[in-house]
């Protein structure tokens, strides 16, 4: 995933202004000394990005004879795979281009199928039909977060089976499937097969309209990221005038106008991973051992604890923003012009933020200091990781479908919805190009959200540092502790689900 959006944006630039040249009917006549000269400027400034290599899944021709790989998949999740047909909307379109493509390369049929329409409790049926020997479908899409539990019924298969998975190839993402990997084993695997490791990356967001009120311009944004001064201090200095009672009642509510707000614990999840605090870690042999409690993760906790507590220009929701079954609550305040910042998945920027009337700009989340080498992210748990069934031995046809589905979603389906979430920005600033290449460079996913919940192995250890803010208490010791002597004796049934 390195560097996967500069890779991309020349290509990018140059189709954004190859049809800006084909559609414009005025200004420069195309014959004119003028526009000569801006095309051969154009052309010595692109040269590179145009002879660059086409990346390839580098898979052989094979005729399947019309075969169908079948996905069972979460609903919200569906678009991952499948769509009923072309719409207009540029990432709907390119799913639907990606799977015709790869139907006519390889002569197969791309299905999906849902056991059942509750999204919640979708996983159960699926487990059911697997257990019960039912060869339905031969991969499975899970949210991150609810993966334990088809691995602890035992009902997936090791990913190392299938030839064709070239984990070193930029569509999938290796940090992460390593950590996934137990006694050689990979069960869960993530990259871009779909979207939604794209749309569940979190970044951070300002309204540029009131930040400039406050006099913070993009370009002021843009040199302390770059500088490696975007920090978690420098953004609460920000944050503390950024107060404005907008209903006139002389009280803190709902409907008044912010520095920085929040309602859901997704949000806070984040500090985590800005801040570089792993959960677990692994020694040379694999074994994984939990590393929570340290003074630096006491010191954030005080830290954005206080951020609520103490600073004029923070405030926590006492209510859902807009009533919505969508996750993140406090987006559409942000959208509607109650926050200047605001931090929450690419998929806000697609779902919600395009159709903001004031402009803003996208950032990395905040170090923890300068000292930081790099500025990190964190992946929203509900993106999807992908598991083999135990009723398919198919591993060949698995694996090239899965490797060319992946490689051509990095090339087409990634680019396009860049440039719809974040309103062409991508394609023509290239500032925000900048930023969401830290962004995606960045993501973080610790192995302890596999199995983070409060019912697995990690006993709810990813979601103790969320707690302790909202309920504006720095006492997070007492809290591990309560936890800490479960999850060591866990360790040990954890090992045992990968023999």
């Amino acid at each position: 995933m390195k560097h996967f959006a500069l890779k991309l944006i020349s290509l990018l630039l140059v189709t954004a202004m190859l049809a800006g040249m084909a559609a414009c009917g005025g200004g420069v006549d195309s014959g004119s000394p003028e526009s000569v000269t801006a095309a051969a400027d154009t052309a010595a400034d692109t040269t590179e990005a145009v002879t660059e290599p086409e990346l390839s899944d580098n898979l052989p021709n094979r005729d399947w004879n019309g075969k169908t790989i079948t996905f069972a998949i979460a609903p919200s999740n569906i678009d991952d795979i499948w769509v009923d047909g072309e719409s207009g909307d540029v990432c709907n379109d390119a799913v639907y281009q990606r799977n015709i493509l790869i139907e006519d390369r390889f002569n197969v049929k791309i299905a999906t199928i849902m056991p059942t329409d509750n999204i919640e409790n979708w996983y159960d049926p699926m487990i059911k039909v697997v257990m019960a020997g039912e060869d339905v479908f031969q991969v499975a899409g899970h949210y991150a977060f609810q993966v334990h539990k088809a691995i602890s019924q035992g009902i997936y298969q090791d990913w190392m089976n299938c030839e064709y998975i070239n984990l070193d190839q930029p569509w999938w993402f290796r940090d992460i499937n390593d950590s996934a990997v137990i006694n050689g084993k990979l069960y869960n695997l993530t990259g871009n097969l779909g979207m939604s490791l794209l749309q569940y990356t979190a970044a951070f967001y300002y309204n540029i309209k009131l930040a400039e009120s406050y006099g913070h311009a993009p370009a002021d944004f843009y040199k302390l990221v770059r500088d490696g001064s975007w920090t978690f201090d420098t953004m609460t200095e920000m944050v503390k005038p950024m107060y404005s009672d907008l209903n006139g009642d002389g009280a803190r509510d709902d409907f008044d106008q912010y520095g920085w707000a929040t309602h859901s614990g997704t949000v806070i999840d984040l500090w985590q991973a800005a801040f570089d605090l792993p959960m677990t870690a692994r020694d040379k042999d694999g074994n994984i051992s939990v590393i929570y409690m340290s003074d630096k993760r006491q010191q954030a906790l005080e830290k954005v604890v206080n951020l609520y507590a103490a600073n004029e220009g923070a405030y926590f929701y006492t209510k859902k923003a807009v009533q919505t079954s969508w996750l993140w609550y406090e987006q559409f305040a942000f959208s509607l012009g109650q926050q200047t910042f605001c931090a929450g998945p690419f998929l806000a920027a697609y779902m919600i933020f395009r159709d903001m009337e004031d402009a803003y700009g996208i950032l990395p989340l905040p170090k923890w200091d300068e000292k930081q080498a790099e500025y990190y992210t964190n992946l929203n748990d509900r993106y999807t990781v992908w598991g083999i069934p135990m009723t398919t031995t198919d591993y060949e046809f698995i694996g090239m479908m899965a490797e060319a589905m992946a490689c051509e979603s990095y090339k087409s389906i990634y680019p396009a919805y860049f440039d719809v979430a974040l309103k062409s920005k991508y394609s023509e600033d290239a500032d925000t190009a900048e930023m969401v290449d830290i962004v995606v460079n960045g993501m973080q996913f610790d192995f302890a959200y596999t199995f983070g919940t409060s019912t697995s192995i990690f006993a709810n250890m990813p979601y103790l540092f969320r707690d302790r803010v909202r309920a504006l208490s720095t006492d997070l010791s007492s809290a591990f502790a309560a936890v800490e002597g479960k999850i060591e004796a866990n360790l040990d049934t954890l090992m045992a689900m990968y023999e």
